[in-house]
């Protein structure tokens, strides 16, 4: 296992690069950018090629593909503007947030979902496909995101809708992930509330 990394350049402004090689694989890379005004960086990671990251990979496919980009607001915030995808999951997130504090500006993020495989990427309950588009607002151990969710092909338990839509609401407080929403359905049984749902 190997590991290069650079980093350089004027007071207050400068690039980096991160390289990771493992045998005849490249685990790891990434490269950026950085001055007072912000900062923005790209790269992708393997999650198959470390026993660390290796249970992810059955939940999100072997490679995770990132780039984003913040840039200092007159909030004192920085606004970002980031998208990952994977095999499974697409994400792209948008907003004023403080990284360093793992926080979110008041307005939050906002956040879009997709995943072509429900049943990999959350419970082995549900599968289907499915995107949702709200706002997320809070710190890393205290939030809570608020949006709409399409879901086509879903199942849960007993139920198969060939499209299901609603609201949904997350929040996750006290280590607790608590999830609400009312699907209406097509196709299936007509309708299905799925009221609370807890998840440690």
């Amino acid at each position: 296992f190997a590991l290069k990394a650079r980093a350089g350049g004027p007071l207050g402004a400068g690039r980096f690069s991160l390289l990771t090689t493992s045998g005849a694989t490249t685990p790891a890379e990434a490269v950026g950018t950085w001055s007072t005004a912000g900062g923005s960086a790209s790269g992708r990671i393997t999650l198959t090629a470390s026993s660390l990251t290796s249970r992810f990979a059955n939940r999100f496919g072997d490679e995770v593909r990132f780039t984003g980009a913040g840039r200092r607001s007159s909030s004192g915030l920085y606004a970002i503007d980031g998208r990952a995808i994977s095999e499974t999951l697409t994400v792209t997130a948008r907003g004023e947030a403080d990284l360093a504090k793992r926080l979110t500006g008041p307005k939050g993020l906002a956040v879009t979902l997709a995943t072509n495989r429900l049943d990999r990427v959350g419970m082995s309950l549900i599968g289907g496909s499915a995107r949702s588009q709200g706002v997320v607002v809070g710190t890393w151990a205290r939030w809570g995101y608020a949006g709409t969710l399409a879901a086509s092909n879903f199942k849960a338990a007993n139920y198969t809708l060939a499209r299901a839509s609603g609201p949904v609401r997350v929040t996750r407080r006290n280590g607790e992930l608590v999830v609400e929403s009312t699907l209406a359905g097509e196709g299936g049984a007509g309708s299905w509330p799925m009221r609370r749902s807890n998840m440690s």
